[in-house]
């Protein structure tokens, strides 16, 4: 079974967001394994292109961000990429809870998404290289 986008929506309630309907293609290889974990709070400026640049190393399998509430668009940004990204996975918390909560709430979930058990943490305001995840995970 293919794994579907997701789409983030105001309605959703906390925790892991609905299912959605996608036509447009991963845009990455079907080997790639790496579950990657990114938890968010306003961040709506990097987000997208952190996503991105994830993407590009074509080594990233499902993208999960843990947003904790954010204000400031990122779970808009969020609901547009999940539009075209079939991996994309948001878990959308309706309050904050720190980000040491996100990180472990975001973990627990990539445990089952992970077929390699390959799985990494990012922060989302792009202090870790996204390209330097091929290199880190050899």
């Amino acid at each position: 079974m293919k794994p579907m986008g997701l789409a983030a929506t105001p309605t959703a309630p906390e925790g892991l967001t609905e299912p959605a309907e996608s036509t447009a293609s991963l845009g990455g290889p079907e080997t790639a394994d790496i579950v990657v974990v990114i938890p968010a709070l306003n961040e709506g400026d990097t987000i997208r292109p952190l996503i991105e640049r994830l993407r590009a190393t074509r080594t990233v399998g499902v993208i999960l961000v843990v947003d904790d509430g954010s204000t400031d668009g990122t779970l808009d940004a969020l609901t547009e990429l999940a539009a075209t990204d079939l991996l994309l996975r948001v878990v959308r918390r309706r309050r904050p809870r720190g980000i040491g909560a996100a990180i472990k709430h975001g973990l627990s979930l990539a445990i089952d998404l992970s077929p390699g058990g390959r799985i990494a943490q990012l922060d989302a305001d792009l202090s870790h290289a996204p390209e330097s995840l091929q290199e880190l995970l050899g």
